[in-house]
Formats: C-alpha cells, structure tokens, sequence
C-alpha cells in the first residue's frame, strides 16, 4: 500500500471520534499541570500566612518507655527522666528506638502473638499572645494538630486535655484496630492553648519491631489553623494525583473500546485504574470509611504489587507486542502476595514486603534496566551517516533518546526512577514523607497518554477510498497500511491469516485501479521483520544508495528522524552497516 492512497488536504479531513481523542489528551495535561500548580502556590501561600502555624519540630522531642496517666500533665521536661531526647527537626521517633525496645524471638514471618508495650513522648512548644488572638471566632479558624505519621494506637494529650483517642484492645491486650495514620489533622480546643509555654504529650501503644510504633516519619509536624487543613499540601496532592490517573483510566478506556485490537491500551487502563486507587488509598480521606488501618495497610500492598506488574506489562506490550515469561512469572508471584497477606497477622505482611521490594529490584534490574539499556545501545550503535564521518557512541545515543518515541519513553522512565532512588535515600536518612516519585510517575503517566493520543489522530478516508465500494474491513485494512502499521500487526488487528491479509490487500489494490504486482521479495521481507512504513521506505532508499540528507530532502524529515529509522531498521534486519543493505537484499532475491 505504500504510495496507494493520496493523504486527504485539509479541506477533506474531517472529525472523528478518533480525532477527537487525540484533542482530549493534551487538554486533559493542561488541566492536571494547572490544578498542581495552583495546588502548590496556593497551599504554600495560605499555610505562610497563618499566625498561628507552629512547627512543632523547633524544639527537642523526649521519649520514655511506659505510661502513667499523671505524665500526661507534664509541661516540664525535667520532671521525668527520659530514655531517649531527640534534638530539633529530628523527628522520627519509634517503640524500637528506645533502649531496651528491640524486638526479641520474631522472625520475618512470624505469626505469633506480639505482646504490647508502650511509652510516653513530649513535645514542648509555645505559642504568643497575637497567635492565639487570630484563631477562634472571626479569626484564622480553630487550631489544627497535623502530624506526617503515627501509630499503632495512641492517645494525645494538650496540656493535660486530651485531644484524640484512638486506643482499641481487646480483653487479653492485644491491638483490635490499627490506627497507622499519615497525614492527620487533629483539632484542638482554643481554650486548651496558652500563651508562652505549651505541652504535647502522645501516649504510643504498638508490638515490638514494628515500624509504625510512634512517629514513623521526620516530618512535618506542627500546629496550624483549621482553614488551613484542606490546603495541606500531602492530603490534597494525593487526591490530585489519585483522581489525574482515574481521568487518564477512563480516557483510554474508551480509546480502547474504539480500538479493541490494541491491547497495550488496556493495560494501559489497568495500569492507570490501579495507581489511582493505590494514591486515594494513600490518603487520609479513607480513614473516615475504613477505620482498622491494617485492611488499608493490606489494600496499599496489594495495590503496589498489582501496580509495578501492570506497568511493565503496559510498556512491553506496545514495545514488543506481547508480556515476556518473567513478566508473567511475576505478576503470577506478586498477585500470589496480594491474596496470602489477607490470611496472616499485619506483621505477617510486613515481612512479605520485605521480600517483594528485593524481588521486584531484581525484577526491574532485568525487566527494565537491562532490557532498555541494551535496546538504547543496540539502537544508537547502528546511527549511521552515509558517507559522512560516523558519530561518535554518545552522539549516537542521544540523538536515540531525542528523536524517538521510545528514546523518549526511556528518558522518562530514567526519571521516574532516579526520583524513586532519591526518595529512598530520604525515607532511609531523613523520612521525609514528601515522595518525589509520585510526582515523577504522573507526570510520566500523562507524558505516554499524550503520546498514544498521536496514533489514534486517523484522518478521515479520502474520497478514493469512500468512493472505491470496499468492504468495512477493507477499508479498516486500508487505513492501516496508510498509517504505516506493520502487516503483522494488521492481522493481528483484524484477526486475518497471511494468506486473508495477502487477499485482502489484493482486493484493495484492484477497486482502486492500482498495480497489483507487488515485488514478492519485499513483501516478505516487510512481513518477516515487521517493518513500519518509514522503514520500509528506508530499506527502498538504502538499496539504492541513498545518502542521509537526500532521503531527509525527500521525505521532508530532519536528518536526525532518518537516521533513527535507518537505526531502526538496521537492528531488525540484524545488518551491521547501512552500505550492506543492497547485498543483504540481493542475497534474499537470489
């Protein structure tokens, strides 16, 4: 079909479901870019305006094994000896940080019953005159305790006022719902709060060894007005995000009902779907529906695993067609996870994603960094110049990731995970709970719906197909090839045979009074290797001799998208040089 069918002018074109996906992706970008960005200044405006804001890291933490109810009307730190002080914007304190609290007889996959223990933490802060003024009635609003994360069970205590309570055990003392929660606001009466010196005191019950015990991150932690609770940055982020991937989800879900043979689009949705529900489950706004944390704790892991699956699934399927074995072989091992985590204790899961993380490292390690890194190579290795002075490697490579579709994916995919490597290093180090991936992954999420919008941009048939009487499916077949789609995955589109699609094209060629002889040796050639209609046109000019700038001149294409096909094409051909083109053809005529 190459060169078969004039493309439609301007004036021709008309508009279609098909085009009109194309336009709802990079304004569906917009919208999500603008909502980030008015989210941020907004947020960040509003909470440095807040007389009241007070972080509650400024001064030193102390923390002590037990609990007695008279502690909780501490206000002076020297009133008690303390097991552990933990200096300013020092933050994360947990059960096993205090001495004598490591955790003793539990293996990894232990389901035995975890006696609780607790102890006692003191924050003291102060507050001024002005500060208080401005909350209440015709002020700022009312205060607002925000803290980044704390369990297992808890109790807070104001100046001796208890202001949150949150402690469910069972007869025998064992934990009978989790309070994990991260990002919580917890309002406090104004006449709780004093001018000058002010007391915070959190009663902490939790097992041994577990890293929810107490404030599981750094920060932030501080006192704010409730006006300000809604504009809270981590909270309404989440839901950003949450709801961008949903929009995303249902965007190519009907991309997928107008294009069924593309499977890659509902992995796509899948992979969407999944993150998110893994980001809305990551918000505290659940935490009004679902009270026992370890049933969201289990829902966050399960989404996780279902979540790094569907996304290398997604990228192999429009990259190679199909899931590799390993792919499947973990999916099969990371569902497995997600079902056996529900039959044993919280603790028992905490282990269990111990072992996912170091498999899915390995997994990524193949699937992903070896995989694409070999590709990237191999590609940019076969970036020739005709005639002119070859490239050098790292000229080659990025002119790879620069001009190509998937150059571009791999760039983003580097992103995304030098993000997730930094915010590993922070929760390691510092346990900031501000996750930079999150960020990186939406952003890579809406960069593929924009690029997979540009294959569905199909122009409307030119009155020589609309008026040569084919069949639907011939003219389905038709548009294909126009596209440039491969002959291979035009059978797989419309479910034919070779020998159906041989026929098919036959047909199409005779109701449109075109020469239906085509050179045999080609088409095998186009058939076998999966050739796309540039590399085609490539592998016709390289017979020919063509040098890089005369086939850019022709095609009306930049140098540097030449040389990325002709890359293309020399990696499928398994052809080292351009110049052993024509004799590598030659010696397939013969």
């Amino acid at each position: 079909m190459e060169g078969a069918v004039v493309k439609p002018t301007r004036e021709e074109t008309t508009t279609g479901p098909r085009e009109v996906l194309s336009a709802l992706a990079p304004l569906l970008i917009a919208v999500a870019v603008g909502m980030a960005l008015l989210l941020v200044f907004q947020a960040g405006d509003t909470l440095h305006k807040d007389p009241l804001h007070t972080d509650l890291q400024a001064s030193p933490f102390y923390a002590r094994s037990g609990f007695e109810p008279v502690w909780a009307q501490i206000d002076d730190p020297r009133a008690l000896d303390w097991d552990l002080t933990i200096p300013p914007h020092g933050g994360k304190v947990i059960l096993s940080d205090l001495p004598g609290q490591s955790p003793a007889g539990y293996g990894m996959f232990s389901t035995a019953h975890r006696s609780i223990r607790e102890f006692t933490l003191l924050i003291p802060f102060s507050l001024s005159k002005e500060a208080l003024r401005n909350t209440g009635e015709g002020g700022t609003g009312y205060p607002m305790l925000s803290l980044a994360g704390i369990g297992e069970n808890w109790e807070i205590f104001v100046n001796g006022h208890s202001v949150a309570r949150q402690i469910f055990l069972d007869k025998s003392g064992r934990i009978a719902e989790f309070r994990n929660l991260h990002d919580v606001s917890i309002p406090v009466a104004k006449d709780y709060l004093r001018a000058g010196k002010n007391a915070l005191v959190i009663h902490i019950l939790g097992a041994p060894g577990s890293k929810w015990t107490g404030l599981r991150y750094a920060s932030p932690y501080y006192l704010t007005s409730s006006s300000n609770t809604f504009s809270d940055l981590p909270t309404l982020s989440g839901l950003l995000i949450s709801i961008s991937f949903l929009l995303v989800g249902l965007y190519h879900l009907l991309v997928y009902v107008l294009r069924r043979a593309d499977f890659y689009s509902l992995f796509f949705v899948v992979f969407s779907v999944v993150a998110s529900l893994y980001y809305l489950v990551e918000t505290p706004i659940l935490y009004l529906f679902i009270h026992d944390t370890a049933v969201l704790q289990r829902l966050d892991y399960g989404l996780m695993y279902l979540l790094i699956f569907s996304g290398v699934a997604f990228l192999e399927t429009i990259l190679a067609g199909k899931i590799s074995k390993i792919t499947t072989a973990y999916g099969v091992f990371s569902a497995l996870l997600a079902v056996v985590q529900w039959f044993f204790p919280i603790w028992f899961a905490y282990g269990l994603v111990t072992v996912w993380r170091y498999t899915t490292i390995v997994f990524l390690a193949y699937a992903v960094v070896f995989g694409v890194a070999r590709l990237i190579l191999r590609s940019a290795s076969n970036l020739t110049d005709g005639g002119q002075a070859r490239p050098g490697l790292g000229t080659r490579l990025l002119n790879y990731l620069l001009s190509t579709e998937a150059g571009i994916v791999y760039v983003m995919l580097i992103f995304v995970g030098l993000t997730a490597i930094i915010d590993i290093i922070d929760i390691a180090v510092r346990n900031v709970n501000f996750p930079l991936k999150d960020y990186a992954l939406l952003g890579f999420t809406l960069s593929m719906a924009f690029i997979l919008s540009r294959k569905y941009a199909r122009p409307a048939p030119t009155p020589a197909l609309a008026d040569a009487g084919l069949t639907p499916r011939e003219m389905e077949a038709a548009q294909l090839l126009i596209e440039g789609t491969t002959r291979r995955n035009v059978a797989r589109k419309l479910s034919l045979s070779a020998a159906e699609l041989d026929q098919c094209e036959r047909d199409i060629r005779q109701k449109l009074g075109l020469p239906t002889d085509v050179d045999p040796v080609l088409g095998g050639v186009i058939a076998e290797f999966s050739l796309t209609k540039r590399e085609t046109e490539m592998l016709n000019f390289l017979r020919e001799g063509a040098t890089t700038d005369r086939i850019a001149a022709e095609l009306f294409i930049t140098e540097g998208t030449v040389r990325s096909h002709v890359s293309s094409l020399l990696a499928k051909l398994g052809v080292e040089k351009r110049q052993d083109v024509a004799a590598w053809f030659q010696a397939r005529a013969q």
